[in-house]
């Protein structure tokens, strides 16, 4: 019975595959029918009918047959959608148009200027994305491939390319932490930054073949969980038996595919399908006819106007912008056709054969030399910019460290200023408190001794007088020491700034003889950073001046507050001893008098009538 099922399986699929088709439906054929792993089988006519009702077959030549899609006129491919990770197949596309599953996984893109829209050129080999790549200065960015580059799995893209499409018009850039968005085409980078980007930015395309998967390693894992700061998810494979539609692909950590092999060679549409007209609820879209042979080609909608792009050098005045690529791509039909058809010719001969193994392995050790060579140039470059960056770290933490180490003298100074200022406070209430003590003892002693009274004050005031001189040497020797330590501080702070100036200085004259051998955008670059440090650095150098001169304004302040306040100080105790010597001139007046009247003779021991002074 088992082998019944199978002999009939395997002749319904031969049928099929011949064009056999009663039911008149999709020719797909279906070996196997696991979901995980489907093997499926498909040839040029079901891409006809299963793309048809979103858009419209032409002829194009040198392509052949070609397929429009019914869009808005700003659309362009793998804009709409995002981009995940497999382990299986890389980095993968996946688009929220309903008919995303066959277009951006097979054949190849190219923008047609007559006809004012892009255009699908159908193809056999399945891929993850079709797509060159470009990375750095935090911009990730990838290109739509023309049909004239294939994909060998031996030997790689060819023709090879060190810069890979460089010149190409219709890259798109993000921010790299924006590069796993749902709706990635949110942070395409503006048309007008798009050149400046490409010249700073590097080559990372890379696509290889395991177990005969083609698998796109081009962006480093690390690198992207860096820049987007998290794990990226990992989704695992499930494959089907059917074209997906649009939000039905992607699901808890999980991804359809419709991955079929196609088989068979290129074939025309039906003409149902070629004279297909438009749907009535289709969006406007450009018009696929081409214009009046007289007319020129269409204003590319969406594109740049970079000169180097539409006018090359070699091209003749009022040609199309694709017409240097046809003869590539003329080629590439041919050896698509000749491809096709080989399989049905007699097999070629021992030399012939012989003859075409030596051919691809020239071509393909030719090919992975020219890989290594751009492996070496983007490690290179990639180098280069973290030394920069690593540089603009270094600068940007020393300067810090100079600014803290400012800081901290700054607030020792401070600190020792006050601690001497509480020092000399504390002494001037010292000397307060002896002096009340020395004037209460004195006043005792006047009491006690009213002789002596006169050489104690004479004492006291050379005491005095002492102290005051005292108290003047130490304040002239604390203003000598704090101007000695200004001019230190000041002649060291000249020395660093001046260290600083020569690092600098040497630093520029390294960068610049570095410079120019480098090409012009790193140069460009440098120049920037470099303009960048030393208005910086200026700003810094002002702020310190600005410190500094502050830092004396104060310290001048503080010395003219400290000498008024001593000098008030002298006033009040010149003061006070002028006041204390009247008193004491008072007290000895008054002790005379008082002698005086006890000297004289009591008034009624004189006789009577005797006028004499008595008491």
């Amino acid at each position: 019975m088992k082998a019944k099922i199978g002999w009939a399986l395997a002749v319904g699929a031969l049928l099929m595959n011949a064009g056999f088709n009663p039911a008149d439906q999709s020719r797909l054929s279906l070996l196997g029918g696991g979901a995980a792993r489907a093997e499926v089988q498909v040839d040029f006519g079901f891409f006809h009918e299963e793309l048809a009702p979103y858009g419209q077959w032409r002829r194009r030549p040198p392509y052949g047959w070609v397929w429009y899609p019914e869009v808005s006129r700003n659309w362009r491919p793998y804009t709409i959608g995002s981009w995940i990770f497999t382990d299986d197949y890389g980095w993968t596309w996946v688009s929220d148009d309903p008919w995303g599953s066959l277009p951006f996984h097979y054949g190849r893109w190219f923008y047609d200027d007559y006809r004012g829209g892009w255009a699908w050129v159908p193809g056999a080999e399945w891929g993850p994305a079709w797509v060159g790549w470009r990375s750095g200065g935090g911009y990730i960015g990838w290109a739509p491939l023309p049909p004239s580059v294939e994909f060998d799995p031996g030997v790689g893209f060819e023709p090879p390319d060190q810069h890979f499409g460089e010149s190409w018009s219709s890259w798109y850039f993000v921010p790299s932490d924006r590069f796993l968005s749902r709706r990635v085409d949110r942070f395409i980078a503006p048309r007008p930054r798009i050149s400046a980007l490409i010249n700073n930015t590097v080559n990372v395309t890379r696509y290889t073949v395991i177990d005969r998967r083609v698998v796109n390693r081009s962006l480093d894992l690390d690198r992207v969980e860096r820049d987007i700061r998290k794990p990226v998810v990992r989704h695992q494979i499930d494959e089907t038996d059917r074209p997906i539609r649009r939000g039905e692909s992607v699901r808890d950590g999980r991804i359809r595919l419709f991955r079929p092999q196609v088989v068979g060679g290129m074939s025309d549409p039906p003409p149902a399908l070629a004279d297909r007209p438009r749907r009535p609820n289709a969006p406007p879209v450009f018009s696929p006819e081409p214009r009046d042979a007289g007319a020129g080609p269409r204003e590319r909608q969406g594109e740049d106007r970079d000169p180097r792009w539409r006018d090359r050098p070699g091209r003749p005045a009022g040609e199309p912008a694709e017409s240097d690529d046809r003869e590539r791509a003329r080629r590439w039909a041919e050896r698509e056709q000749r491809r096709q058809v080989e399989p049905d010719q007699s097999g070629p001969s021992d030399e012939e054969r012989a003859r075409r193994q030596a051919e691809r392995e020239q071509a393909r050790q030719e090919a992975i030399q020219q890989r290594r060579q751009t492996e070496r140039e983007q490690a290179r470059q990639l180098a280069e910019q973290e030394r920069v960056q690593r540089q603009a770290e270094r600068d940007t933490q020393r300067q810090a460290e100079q600014a803290q180490r400012q800081a901290e003298r700054q607030q020792g100074r401070q600190s020792q200023m006050e601690q001497e200022r509480a020092q000399r406070q504390a002494e001037r209430e010292q000397a307060r408190q002896q002096m009340i003590e020395e004037r209460r003892r004195m006043e005792q002693e006047q009491t006690q001794q009213p002789r002596m009274e006169q050489e104690r004050a004479q004492r006291q005031a050379e005491r005095e007088q002492a102290r005051q001189q005292m108290i003047e040497e130490r304040r002239q020797a604390e203003q000598s020491q704090l101007r000695q330590r200004t001019e230190q501080e000041r002649a060291q702070r000249q020395a660093e700034q001046q260290q600083r100036q020569a690092e600098q200085e040497a630093q520029r004259q390294a960068a610049q003889q570095q410079r120019q051998a480098e090409q012009e955008a790193q140069r460009q670059a440098a120049q920037q950073q470099r303009q960048a440090e030393q208005e910086a650095q200026r700003q810094a150098a002002q702020q310190q001046r600005q410190a500094e001169r502050q830092a004396e304004r104060q310290a001048e302040r503080q010395a003219e507050r400290q000498a008024e306040q001593a000098q008030r100080q002298a006033e009040r105790e010149q003061a006070r001893q002028q006041a204390l010597q009247q008193r004491q001139q008072q007290q000895q007046q008054a002790e005379q008098e008082r002698q005086r009247r006890r000297n004289l003779p009591e008034c009624k021991s004189l006789p009577p009538g005797q006028q004499q002074e008595c008491r």
